[in-house]
């Protein structure tokens, strides 16, 4: 907003017009048109929070898997899991690592 006085400023409305938000929201739109699905080797990590057993986390190595339209994998996805659904247990943490080559 631009202008020459104070009186000026005071009349000026607070908000941009409809056709200035619709410009602004055009310029700072952001989309996507493809994902990339890759899939990270699993390691033994050092998460202080896993109370029992070992941590697993995400090693720097991955495979890339699949590149596709963001539309189709949004159409095909499962629904999104809450937090307490993604807690793995123990015994297949320890699995996972010794099926990857690491020994108790």
């Amino acid at each position: 907003m631009h202008v020459k006085s104070l009186d000026d400023s005071l009349r000026a409305p607070s908000f941009p017009s409809r056709s200035s938000r619709n410009q602004l929201r055009h310029r700072l739109s952001v989309s996507f048109d493809t994902l990339e699905i890759r899939d990270y080797e699993r390691i033994l990590g050092d998460n202080p929070s896993c109370s029992r057993g070992p941590s697993i986390t995400f090693g720097w190595r991955y495979a890339e898997t699949s590149v596709l339209p963001v539309d189709d994998y949004e159409c095909g996805r499962l629904p999104r899991r809450r937090s307490y659904q993604m807690v793995m247990p123990q015994p297949i943490r320890e699995e996972m690592l010794l099926n990857s080559g690491h020994t108790r």
